[in-house]
């Protein structure tokens, strides 16, 4: 390759290079100032908060995954209404959640899992054929 080609490369990645660290910084300071100038603190949730809550189907099962933190195993309760709604509510030392999820399908009563671990409830439940 020839010095000049080389050079001009060279040129070009470190002038990237630059502009990166110069966006980077200026990215960090505004974000360190917009979370000054929010006030922002933590926040209790409201009674009946709703989770933040995904839904997955493979095969013949649907996958529910609930974010409850804060909240005990003992606290939380499942219910099912109609035959496609699932519902989800609990106690946790910052308030109370509480969702209803439409399910894509029936589903078994009598097949449904659970597991609660670190703030996450995963919910297994069988589709009725």
């Amino acid at each position: 390759m020839s010095d000049w080609l080389s050079d001009t490369i060279t040129k070009i990645f470190n002038k990237f290079d630059r502009t990166y660290r110069e966006a980077k910084k200026k990215f960090r300071e505004g974000y360190v100032q917009s979370l000054k100038d929010s006030n922002w603190k933590e926040m209790d949730i409201e009674k009946g908060e709703k989770p933040f809550v995904d839904v997955f189907i493979k095969n013949d099962k649907v996958k529910v995954i609930a974010e409850l933190p804060g909240a005990e195993e003992k606290d939380i309760k499942l219910g099912i209404l109609e035959e496609n709604v699932l519902h989800i509510s609990a106690q946790s030392s910052r308030g109370e959640y509480s969702t209803q999820v439409k399910l894509p399908s029936s589903i078994k009563r009598d097949k449904v899992f659970k597991e609660y671990k670190n703030g996450v409830l995963t919910i297994t439940l069988e589709i009725r054929k």
